[in-house]
């Protein structure tokens, strides 16, 4: 059996651009997703198939290791225009596919797309709904359509932002009567607490679609206060499974009495994702599976690993904030803690 690995960071994604440093998060997580990966495929003795950028390789956890497999077999990409025919001719050549890439700037949507004609071997979807889960806007609204648990808020069109004077946002956000502050804006499509913003006041909201920028539509949402908390729903052709509740940390956190300076102009970042911490304590999982067990009944379509974020509230209803159509960086702190290998579940016959 031959299996085809791709992550977006380490992948190739990047090839024709600089290489981002060593530290930046995005291709820290990334790299471990594609490890973690990588290393359940190995242990069942699968050949894996991975296109790969040599400048990141130093990236992935003990690469020269799994190098050294025979069953690892790596195609070179150096530059961008290389990426989608060797996607392909990869996909051609691999009996499944197991992708992994952000949904930021559509990247996770345009894999799907370039891998057109393969989707009964690609191990997530169906497509509408990656499409779907890939925009908090359309997210949010199909939740609430299905009695699910969401923030309070409003989608922000991109011809909104972009008007000068701030005069449709105000009216925009006045007209939403339910919505009360602080809000969080956030890209319709963001990953990773990237340009997530806190706002206290329209002042400090217009500032930040600025800073956002005016290309792309955004959400503005009620803040809960609360626990970040992520739980991944698995599913192959037999059972869903929920894995274990994680707490999601982030660079910038707070409560509900350290909300920063509601008189300054200058919105709050909520900072990248930095790490998830496991186990929760009892009650808090049993609350996490349980809202993330309705999702999953909402959602029996869906084949793959969706992950769930959700605030579990200090007051008022725990929220389900977004849906991820891909694999999370939970994922790496769960099988190291309970030695769940999910390619084997997801391969079950």
């Amino acid at each position: 059996m031959k299996i085809f690995v791709f992550e977006w960071m380490v992948g190739g994604g990047m090839a024709g651009e600089a290489a981002p440093p060593a530290h930046d998060p995005f291709l820290q997580q990334g790299a471990s997703m594609f490890g973690a990966i990588l290393d359940d495929c190995l242990k069942l003795g699968v050949d894996v198939l991975s296109p790969l950028d040599a400048r990141l390789n130093g990236a992935i956890d003990n690469f020269e290791a799994l190098c050294r497999h025979e069953s690892f077999q790596i195609t070179p990409i150096e530059i961008a225009k290389q990426l989608k025919p060797t996607l392909r001719s990869l996909a051609n050549e691999s009996d499944y596919i197991f992708l992994i890439a952000p949904e930021s700037e559509g990247i996770l949507t345009r894999c799907i797309q370039w891998l057109d004609g393969f989707q009964t071997k690609v191990l997530c979807g169906p497509q509408n709904l990656i499409e779907i889960f890939a925009d908090k806007n359309q997210t949010q609204q199909l939740l609430k359509s299905k009695g699910i648990s969401v923030p309070l808020g409003i989608p922000l069109p991109a011809q909104t932002l972009a008007d000068g004077d701030g005069s449709a946002l105000a009216k925009l956000i006045e007209a939403a009567e339910e919505l009360s502050w602080p809000l969080v804006l956030k890209p319709s499509d963001g990953a990773g607490g990237d340009d997530v913003l806190l706002c206290h006041n329209l002042r400090q909201l217009a500032v930040a679609t600025k800073q956002q920028g005016t290309n792309q539509a955004s959400r503005a949402e009620r803040y809960i206060s609360g626990k970040p908390v992520s739980v991944s729903i698995v599913r192959n052709r037999h059972e869903a499974r929920l894995l274990p509740a994680t707490e999601q940390r982030f660079s910038k956190t707070w409560n509900q009495q350290q909300l920063g300076d509601f008189e300054t102009t200058q919105p709050e970042p909520v900072g990248h994702f930095v790490e998830s911490v496991y186990p929760l304590q009892d009650s808090l999982q049993h609350r996490a599976a349980a809202l993330a067990t309705t999702v999953a009944a909402n959602f029996p379509a869906w084949h793959g690993y969706l992950g769930v974020d959700m605030i579990l509230a200090d007051n008022g209803p725990d929220v389900v904030v977004e849906l991820n159509p891909r694999l999370t960086a939970s994922y790496e702190m769960i099988r190291a803690k309970t030695e769940f290998n999910l390619m084997e579940f997801l391969l079950m016959d």
